[in-house]
């Protein structure tokens, strides 16, 4: 066998044997490997069929060890409180539970029986949901999917016994009502009708349990948001309200969308006089200032968002109504700023000690209307963030919030600006926040040598040994024109820096210009590699083109 062919100068070529006497060579010199390829392969056989006996026995005595080893498991030791708890600890923390197989509570049902009975017989997880009400399809089939929703819902609040609930319901009805050149008005209006009978009836699994519920969250289109009152007045009674007894703590309504004309929801003050509230958010949602009243002087988070019947409240308003909640944590709204005299000699400093997060859309009719004095009036020592979106005709000069920031600065860790501002004016916002860890600003005035000039502020250097900021951590600019070179030189001294400076993390900047660094993309990956999410958009994609000014 080992012995060499006197044909293997002919292998792996054309030729072809045609001589009697080459055949006749050819047949003995295979008779022997044949023989012997016949042997080694019923000798496979007999082994593969021996392995295959051994896997089989091998599987069954794993099996039998498994199966004792089981009994043995300390899980199955564990009394149904402690897995019951267990349970509890795997719900999502940052969302409520769906109606999902894939998810918990649902996904502990399908291990196995034991985990099915604790996870059915453990209320706190059926206490918490998040429905998405279904708005397209054919009418037929649409129904038939809310009455399946219906009855998914109704089993799982079941089980919740009589613990407080939270839950919150998602419903855009918009697609199933779209015109369509096949449909008369009177189709249009059948289909409303019956999409609203079986989504009323779906919301009754809440509405009947109105005395429970603890958080609530809609964000439900008009049409729907009609619906759920509806419902609500159906299972309560137009003369119920929320008493010492009730649970509510949290009330958000979002509308989807605006409509001309949109009323005020009706039941809207029933929830915003609910004394165990804390927390009341409403955006895009029309409202009374005077229903805000109603609430309770111990409320922790407000956010009012547009919506409003005739305009944002004014700087009047809002420190009448902030001075009622003098625990807050978190505050959002708009303010109107107008052109007519504004004083504020009658108001006394407004100090809340325990707000942590501000939210303020500013609207001012021009760019000359006093804010200042509305922020100088202003005490907040526990301030760690703050987010201010301006509005207005024209440029402004400077920021009229530098004195809270001079006063609060010490404790700001989070500063969000959309305005038009000079570069100097925001270099003074951030001369007074030493310990800022993200910062975010949205600027149309950052272009050129002003850009640069602000960019060069926050990079250390040899020649800037103490940028400002230096605990700066995350950094998002939007709006500007300022030289990739100019940010790639941020990026590579705020990450890799011998200075007393934090390492920049998170660097995000959407570039008015054209890319003018063809290894751009190359010099970001280097940057990744080191562990920072950056990253730099044009919005003129591709490399800027080469004029002759360029040139010469």
């Amino acid at each position: 066998m080992d012995q060499q062919s006197p044909f293997s100068h002919l292998f792996n070529t054309n030729y072809a044997a045609a001589s009697n006497e080459d055949i006749s060579v050819i047949q003995d010199l295979l008779s022997a490997p044949l023989e012997k390829l016949e042997s080694l392969n019923s000798e496979i056989i007999r082994l593969e069929n021996a392995l295959s006996g051994l896997k089989a026995e091998r599987d069954h005595l794993q099996s039998y060890v498994d199966q004792h080893r089981n009994l043995l498991s300390p899980f199955r030791r564990l009394p149904p409180e402690i897995i019951s708890e267990i349970f509890i600890r795997c719900l999502p923390e940052d969302s409520r539970p769906t109606h999902s197989l894939s998810e918990t509570p649902l996904l502990l049902g399908t291990i196995c029986r034991n985990w099915r009975e604790v996870a059915l017989s453990t209320p706190y997880l059926w206490s918490c949901i998040n429905v998405v009400l279904p708005t397209s399809g054919s009418m037929h089939l649409l129904c038939a999917s809310i009455d399946r929703r219906r009855d998914g819902v109704e089993a799982w609040l079941s089980r919740a016994g009589e613990l407080p609930l939270s839950f919150s319901i998602h419903a855009d009805s918009q697609l199933s009502f779209r015109q369509i050149p096949s449909s008369s008005s009177q189709d249009m209006d059948e289909r409303k009708a019956a999409f609203s009978e079986h989504t009323q009836e779906l919301i009754g699994c809440f509405t009947r349990r109105i005395a429970r519920w603890q958080k609530v969250i809609l964000q439900v289109s008009p049409f729907c948001m009609q619906i759920f009152e509806a419902s609500m007045l159906a299972s309560a009674g137009s003369d119920w309200s929320f008493d010492e007894h009730h649970c509510l703590e949290g009330f958000s309504i979002h509308s989807i969308r605006r409509i001309p004309g949109q009323p005020v929801m009706r039941a809207l003050p029933k929830f915003l006089a609910a004394p165990s509230l804390r927390q009341v958010a409403m955006t895009n949602v029309p409202f009374n200032l005077q229903e805000l009243a109603l609430m309770t002087p111990n409320l922790l988070l407000l956010n009012l968002r547009r919506g409003h019947s005739s305009r944002s409240p004014s700087p009047q308003d809002v420190f009448s109504l902030l001075s009622r909640f003098r625990n807050l944590r978190e505050c959002s709204t708009a303010i109107c700023f107008t052109s007519q005299a504004t004083s504020f000699d009658s108001l006394e400093t407004l100090c809340l000690p325990s707000l942590q997060s501000m939210s303020l859309i500013i609207i001012m009719d021009s760019a000359a209307v006093d804010v200042d004095t509305f922020f100088r009036q202003l005490s907040l020592p526990s301030l760690h963030s703050l987010t201010i979106k301006v509005f207005t005709r024209g440029a402004m000069e400077h920021a009229p919030f530098v004195d809270l920031l001079a006063s609060s600065g010490s404790h700001i860790r989070e500063l969000h600006l959309s305005l038009e501002l000079p570069v100097e004016g925001l270099l003074e916002c951030l001369a007074h926040l030493p310990l800022l860890v993200k910062l975010s600003v949205h600027n149309g005035k950052l272009h050129g040598d002003p850009g640069a000039s602000f960019v060069r502020r926050l990079t250390p250097c040899t020649q800037q040994p103490e940028p400002l900021c230096p605990n700066l951590q995350q950094l998002s600019l939007s709006g500007i024109d300022v030289k990739d070179e100019e940010l790639l030189k941020l990026a590579h001294s705020r990450r890799r820096s011998s200075f007393e400076v934090s390492q920049l993390e998170f660097f995000h900047v959407t570039h008015l210009g054209y890319q003018e660094l063809i290894d751009l993309e190359r010099r970001m990956e280097e940057l990744r590699e080191m562990g920072m999410k950056i990253e730099i958009k044009h919005v003129y994609q591709g490399i800027r083109p080469i004029f002759d000014a360029d040139v010469f």
